[in-house]
C-alpha cells in the first residue's frame, strides 16, 4: 500500500518519491549520540510524527532541534495482543533522546510544501505570427 496524504483533501500535486520518504522515515535511522532525556526538554518541539505498523504498534517521534543537531524521543504503545514487544521497545525507549541526521526531519515532519511537485517545465505555446 503507497502512502497518500488525506489531509487537506484538497492539496497541490506531490511527488511519489517525497511520499516514499515519509513512508520510509524510520528505514536506515541511523542514531548518532544518546542522552537522557530531561523531565522538561531545554528545546522547543519542533512537533510529533505517528507511525503505525500492521500489527498495530505505534510510534510517535517527537524532535528537538539544537544549533546544528536533531533530537528525537520515542514512545511506542499498541494493542494487548502486542504488549511483551510494547514493553520490551519501551525499555529501551522510555527516558532516553536520540541524536539522528538532520536529514531525516523532512522525512519525519514534511510540510506541505516539502512534498510538493516541482512545476512542469512544458513548453510554452508557439506564438502566432501576423
Amino acid at each position: 500500500t503507497k502512502l497518500v496524504l488525506s489531509v487537506p483533501a484538497e492539496h497541490p500535486p506531490l511527488e511519489v518519491y517525497k511520499l516514499e520518504d515519509v513512508a520510509g522515515a524510520l528505514d536506515n535511522l541511523t542514531l548518532l549520540d544518546v542522552r537522557r532525556a530531561p523531565a522538561n526538554p531545554a528545546l522547543p518541539a519542533l512537533g510529533e510524527a505517528v507511525f503505525t505498523a500492521i500489527d498495530g504498534l505505534t510510534l510517535r517521534v517527537t524532535l528537538f532541534k539544537g544549533e546544528k543537531d536533531l533530537w528525537a524521543r520515542f514512545v511506542a504503545a499498541g494493542p494487548e495482543a502486542i504488549a511483551a514487544d510494547m514493553k520490551a521497545l519501551a525499555a529501551k525507549l522510555d527516558g532516553w533522546e536520540f541524536q539522528i541526521s538532520p536529514w531525516k526531519e523532512k522525512a519525519l515532519l514534511p510540510t506541505l510544501n516539502d512534498l510538493k511537485a516541482a512545476p512542469s517545465k512544458e513548453e510554452p505555446p508557439p506564438t502566432q505570427k501576423p
